[in-house]
């Protein structure tokens, strides 16, 4: 078994084996990877012969296609990898034979593609989606008609679906010989033969001409009436076609109505239900092969009466007629269809043609406007004689006889003939209505008097019209006043609803847009009412919960107050620094609407919104509401910018981003300044960097001759030697063995000039006398243990540091004077003694200290007393022996031993365990076991250190 545990303040993994005599097995899974380079750039190319550029549809190309997988020097490359795909360009068709086909050395060869298409010309395109993005289309190929391959049922001429027992098929089936492309093979002459799963069937065979085999007296014999057949269309080896389920009737015998016309009718007035007539045989089957011609006429009723549309052609067996109309008198009529000698079919129920309204409850004679009257109308369908006609479910409408207003449910449709109203309401003016009942050519008839009197809330009417004319975001001189009325505009007193307005069809807004009706006029008067719009004609919507609304006149909105800033031309996307933009930024004076403000005339700054140095010139006069802005520069490093526009109060502006690139030099800039401490006569250990910037910052990349010179500008008794000038490259002058020489304790000023710039450094050299050469002397350090780093040479009393950075080795750190790693290797070390009064301070070179691991120490075998577990003194000394030898990161395997005891060699490996551990946090893999062994006690033995 395994486990882990922590011991103290460090963790450590604790391995334990259970050791018998059976022999373990391990498996090591070993995971290879492997790195694809990527593929050259591909291209595809058509080798020589080209395809043919004829074929037969259905055949194989006479000459195959080639492609070739060229690498950029034109070659095929048998690195290719891929599969090329053929696929016909510009149609939905197929090919024949096979289509895609592997590189092989670079090269795709086809061996029996062809195009599987209709008459007519083709391309076809090659793609290699592995090896390259583009493919490759061949020349145009001219598809011809191919071989016969298989029947089709000619496309204009519909298959039957049924037939009369022993009578030719109607119609006549058409069957084209075709090529597997579907084209027509106008060359064959072959016969066609018809088959059915039917006892037998007369003129059975047809020879086509010019590909088409056009059948005259083929019939179905001797077969099962009332059956379904199947047949088929066959010619040799082509693919046969089939007509399954053709229906087999007698013949026709008789009609028989399947859906019966409306049993109510207006005069003149096509049937809401339109008859359906099927052509059956005696057993009730529709034949349908039948194609006659059904005829409705009037078998009762009053005379002189007519109908129209009234045949119709059977389709499949089944004559629907369409527009059938009766022109009669009122009074109740039967159907009669006929077809020649078959038995003719009357309809069941008569069809009734109605007369006129009466109404048979009269409505209520008071009501509020807009409110359903107490007692609704009901209405009867008569015939003439006045007798309701019972199956009449035409609608009834009402209107107002005379006067303004509207009906509110004004529609009922009759049930048995009578026409019960609900919810019928009149929405008017207060006084005396009557109401009109009309139901198409019927007799009107209208109702007694209804007495309308004020009723419900119900909409909003416009009392006072809002200014024509107003300023964006300023109240309106005229303020709009707002009637709450019933249905019928009548006012309503009592209501303290409130009132809304909204613009009508636009987005802008309105302030103070809400007013509280009055109770005791029913009226909202709005104040302080404001529309923040663009210029431009608006309109004024009302609304209050429910009611319907109310739309003003229009008003025309102009120009308000200025309340902020808008960009309308956006500065140039890039500008180099220091350079005016091409495109310069316009930008408007608006009010809260998007108006400009014309009269506006203040002044617009401008600055770079984050970073930068500056903008030139920085502020711009508005004429005429708008600033359009002239030589406006940035200054600023390589980047992206926005420009932050304002004006006083008004809300600012930003634009969108501008990509600054270097500009024109403009300036010398020390990048690297030079050491602030020297020894006098000795090379600077930091070398000055100057460059030529432009007027962002940016190094100016282009100056790539002429040279920068350093001088002393303050210090007395100094000279500059070797080094004191270094030429530019890319914009960047490094200095290399500038030397100072110059009296200790003299504080010393440079200056730099170049490409026809100077600059004076504001830092000063202090110049000492030099020390000893200083070295880290010690440089062999064992991994696992801290090591105290040590120095030679140096002079005076400053103090002593050290830098430390990782070598070969990771985690390499100082604590003071203490090194240590977190690995083996090496680490880099450099030390230094700081200046004092007389001496300049100093570094030792960069110096590599070793860590090296400890040698792996032999086994160490303790013998313990006979059964017992308890250390011995030896054994301890031992394990003290053995620590010397390790360090936190050697890994000890202890096993312990007692013959036929297991318990007993556990613990003696546990005992051995804490006390090497309570010493030295090392990491431990623990074992035991009960066999026998030379040493009857424990073995500490070093796996790595």
């Amino acid at each position: 078994m395994r486990t882990q545990k922590t011991i103290g303040s460090r963790r450590h993994v604790v391995t334990r084996f259970l050791v018998t005599t059976a022999l373990l097995g391990s498996t090591f899974l070993v995971g290879l990877a492997t790195t694809a380079s990527a593929a050259p750039p591909y291209h595809l190319v058509l080798a020589t012969p080209l395809p043919s550029t004829t074929d037969a549809s259905g055949a194989a190309l006479a000459v195959q296609p080639t492609v070739d997988i060229d690498n950029t020097g034109g070659n095929p490359d048998p690195g290719a990898v891929g599969s090329v795909t053929a696929t016909v360009t510009t149609s939905a068709g197929s090919l024949v034979g096979t289509t895609v086909e592997p590189s092989t050395g670079g090269v795709a060869t086809f061996t029996n593609l062809g195009l599987n298409e209709l008459v007519g010309s083709y391309t076809l395109t090659f793609t290699d989606t592995t090896d390259s993005a583009t493919p490759v289309n061949s020349a145009a190929i001219s598809v011809t008609v191919g071989a016969a391959t298989k029947l089709a049922f000619a496309t204009a001429t519909p298959q039957p679906a049924g037939a009369v027992n022993g009578v030719a098929l109607s119609p006549q089936p058409i069957i084209d010989v075709e090529d597997s492309g579907g084209n027509i093979v106008t060359g064959d002459t072959s016969t066609v033969t018809a088959t059915t799963s039917a006892t037998s069937i007369a003129g059975a065979t047809k020879a086509a001409v010019a590909g088409v085999a056009t059948f005259s007296a083929l019939a179905i014999t001797n077969a099962t009436i009332d059956t379904n057949v199947t047949l088929s269309f066959a010619d040799g080896s082509l693919t046969p076609i089939h007509v399954a389920a053709i229906a087999i009737t007698g013949a026709a015998t008789k009609l028989v109505i399947v859906t019966q016309p409306s049993t109510v009718a207006v005069s003149g007035v096509a049937l809401t239900t339109q008859p359906v007539v099927d052509v059956e045989d005696a057993n009730g089957a529709v034949v349908k092969a039948d194609t006659s011609t059904v005829t409705a006429a009037l078998v009762s009723g009053p005379g002189g009466s007519s109908m129209t549309n009234n045949t119709k052609a059977a389709v499949a067996g089944v004559a629907t007629f369409v527009g059938t109309e009766i022109i009669a008198t009122p009074g109740n009529y039967s159907i009669i269809f006929t077809d020649g000698s078959l038995s003719s079919a009357t309809t069941t129920a008569p069809t009734a043609i109605a007369s006129k309204l009466v109404i048979v409850t009269q409505p209520s004679a008071t009501a509020a406007a807009g409110a359903a009257l107490a007692i609704q109308p009901v209405v009867d369908v008569d015939d003439s004689s006045g007798t309701v006609i019972p199956t009449d479910t035409t609608t009834v409408t009402a209107t107002l006889t005379s006067g303004s207003g509207t009906i509110a449910h004004s529609t009922a449709v009759a049930v048995a003939g009578v026409a019960t109203f609900s919810g019928l309401a009149l929405d008017t003016p207060a006084g005396p209505y009557t109401l009109t009942f009309t139901d198409g050519p019927l007799t009107d008839v209208v109702s007694t008097t209804i007495t309308v009197a004020a009723g419900a809330a119900s909409q909003l009417a416009i009392v006072t019209e809002p200014s024509a004319t107003v300023a964006s975001g300023t109240a309106l001189a005229v303020q709009p006043i707002v009637k709450v009325e019933d249905a019928g505009g009548n006012a309503i007193v009592g209501n303290t609803s409130t009132v809304t307005a909204t613009v009508t069809s636009a987005v802008g807004t309105v302030t103070n847009g809400t007013a509280v009706v009055s109770a005791t006029t029913g009226l909202a008067t709005f104040v302080g009412l404001a529309l923040n719009e663009l210029a431009g004609p608006y309109t004024l919507t009302f609304s209050d919960g429910t009611f319907t609304t109310a739309i003003s006149t229009p008003i025309a909105v102009s120009a308000g107050v200025a309340t902020q800033l808008v960009i309308t031309t956006q500065p140039s996307a890039t500008v180099a620094s220091g350079a005016p933009l091409a495109q310069q930024p316009v930008v408007k004076v608006e009010d809260a609407a998007g108006n400009v403000v014309t009269t506006d005339a203040s002044t617009i700054a401008v600055k770079i919104t984050a970073g930068g140095v500056s903008v030139t010139p920085a502020t711009k006069l508005v004429v005429a509401g708008v600033a359009t802005f002239s030589g406006l520069t940035l200054n600023a490093l390589v980047g992206p910018y926005t420009l932050t526009f304002s004006d006083g109060a008004l809300t600012p502006a930003t634009s969108a981003s501008i990509a600054v690139t270097v500009g024109a030099a403009a300036k010398l800039v020390i990048a690297t300044e030079p050491s602030t401490s020297t020894a006098s006569g000795v090379v600077l250990a930091q070398q000055p960097v100057v460059k030529v910037e432009d007027s962002g910052g940016n190094v100016v990349t282009s100056v790539t001759s002429g040279a920068a010179t350093a001088a002393i500008t303050i210090g007395a008794g100094g000279t500059l030697s070797a080094g004191a000038s270094a030429n530019f490259v890319a914009g960047v002058a490094t200095f290399s063995g500038l030397t100072l020489t110059g009296t200790p304790g003299t504080l010393y000023t440079l200056t730099y000039t170049g490409d026809s710039f100077i600059v004076v450094d504001t830092a000063q050299i202090d110049v000492g006398q030099a020390q000893a050469a200083l070295i880290v002397s010690s440089v062999h350090a064992t991994y696992g243990r801290n090591f105290a780093l040590k120095t030679t040479g140096g002079s005076g009393t400053g103090g002593l540091s050290f830098t430390v950075a990782n070598g070969t080795a990771t985690g390499c750190a100082l604590s003071g004077t203490t090194l240590k790693s977190a690995t083996a290797g090496t680490c880099i070390v450099t030390a230094t003694k700081a200046k004092d009064a007389t001496y300049a301070a100093i570094s030792s070179t960069a110096t590599t200290v070793t860590f090296a691991k400890l040698a792996v120490p032999g086994a160490v075998r303790i013998k313990f007393v006979t059964n017992s577990a308890a250390l011995p003194g030896a054994g301890r000394t031992a394990i003290v022996m053995l620590i010397r030898k390790l360090t936190v990161h050697s890994v000890v395997s202890i096993t312990g031993y007692a013959k036929g005891n297991i318990a007993l060699a556990h613990r003696r490996a546990q005992i051995a365990e804490t006390y090497l551990v309570q010493r030295l946090h090392v990491r431990v893999q623990l074992h035991w076991s009960s066999a026998a062994s030379a040493t009857q006690g424990v073995i500490l033995t070093t796996k790595s250190q």
